[in-house]
């Protein structure tokens, strides 16, 4: 049986890894007895259920691998996690070095935990983030050191080369990204996707993005990646689950109220992409001392830090992740039935576009001009 955990501790002694069944949403069934109409919810099986040889293998804590898919996802998000085991989680098999999991916060509801057991059973491909809530935004930032603790600091995964960390919400070209990877080497830490810049932080406390000087006190951000989908080195995970607050709740109540443990290279704040940014950071550079993000005029190893940071840590790709645009998609495929000028992780809106993405994709591979076609013709994508 499933149960939520708290401080990484396991309750009622189940394992830390827990799978669902694949199930539709629940339905509502009405029943006529003795005069009153008697409504409850019955679960029935997902209209396209992979047969048992044909899933996806994910192996990730019996050998050491290439690429590892660390995919932050949520109870509500079983469709997309069923569209990904259908098509590009198929192309993994046990000798490609290729692993994942999709990690779920563990505060659930009754109702969430008895669907995610069932879901594990069949599937044994979920793990539950403590102290981190899906129906949060407060808690992002914790999920994602979570993660990166769940894996670093726990059995279930044996060192890879790099982590992917995407959410269920995007397809992943995952041939595309293992050639991009090889052709990056291997020569230190790395940290890859689709650059953002370095924004300044918002201090009107009006706005949804405000953030205060009490939580962040420089006036620059780090330089960070888009995080619906980055890869990094696999030794970068160290660094994050550093900084990992001894208690993760403390960000329900304001990340200036964390005690963050001394090895951490960077504060954590409420914006997951940016603190990963900062983190990374502080971990490569070569100069030491603290991090600083306001280099004065004649601060040299200031500038040399974020030069290093920004020279030879980030890989900037502009293809790497972009949101599902499918006028856009279809008119390079149909022009050029080439799959290197589309996205390698695209972010989208139903699980039934990542299905009809992989169909695409395939034909690309396959010169089908037909069939990309057909697909793009497709009224409802």
């Amino acid at each position: 049986m499933l149960a939520r955990r708290s401080g990484g501790a396991d309750l009622e002694g189940l394992p830390r890894r827990t799978s669902i069944r694949r199930l539709r949403p629940i339905h509502l069934v009405s029943l006529s007895l003795l005069g009153c109409m008697i409504t409850f919810p019955v679960m029935t099986q997902d209209w396209l259920l992979t047969r048992a040889q044909d899933r996806p293998v994910s192996s990730p804590e019996s050998q050491d691998g290439f690429l590892y898919l660390a995919i932050n996802s949520a109870p509500s998000d079983f469709y997309y996690r069923s569209a990904a085991r259908a098509t590009f989680l198929q192309r993994m098999s046990s000798s490609s070095k290729v692993s994942y999991n999709f990690f779920l916060g563990g505060n659930l509801t009754d109702s969430e935990q008895r669907l995610v057991e069932q879901e594990q059973k069949t599937y044994n491909d979920l793990i539950l983030v403590p102290d981190a809530s899906d129906s949060d935004h407060r808690s992002a930032t914790i999920k994602a050191l979570g993660i990166a603790d769940e894996l670093y600091n726990d059995d279930h995964v044996k060192e890879h080369d790099f982590v992917l960390m995407t959410t269920s919400e995007t397809y992943v070209d995952l041939g595309r990204v293992i050639s991009e990877l090889r052709k990056q080497g291997d020569e230190g830490p790395l940290y890859v996707g689709t650059y953002t810049g370095a924004k300044r932080p918002n201090r009107d406390r009006f706005d949804y993005f405000f953030i205060s000087e009490d939580e962040y006190k420089f006036n620059t951000y780090p330089a960070h990646h888009d995080d619906k989908g980055f890869v990094i080195s696999w030794g970068l995970m160290k660094s994050m689950a550093d900084c990992l607050p001894a208690d993760p709740t403390c960000a329900y109540r304001g990340f200036a109220s964390c005690d963050v443990p001394s090895a951490c290279t960077f504060r954590p704040i409420r914006f997951p992409d940016i603190t990963l940014g900062g983190i990374v950071m502080g971990a490569t550079s070569s100069t030491g001392g603290p991090l600083n993000l306001d280099c004065e005029e004649n601060d040299q190893n200031c500038k040399d830090r974020q030069h290093n940071y920004l020279m030879r840590t980030m890989v900037k790709l502009d293809n790497f992740v972009h949101n599902f645009n499918k006028e856009e998609i279809c008119t390079l495929a149909t022009r050029d039935a080439n799959p290197d000028l589309l996205p390698l992780v695209v972010g989208v809106e139903s699980a039934r576009t990542i299905r009809r993405l992989h169909v695409l994709v395939t034909a690309l591979e396959e010169k089908d001009t037909d069939m990309i076609k057909h697909v793009c013709e497709l009224g409802d994508f």
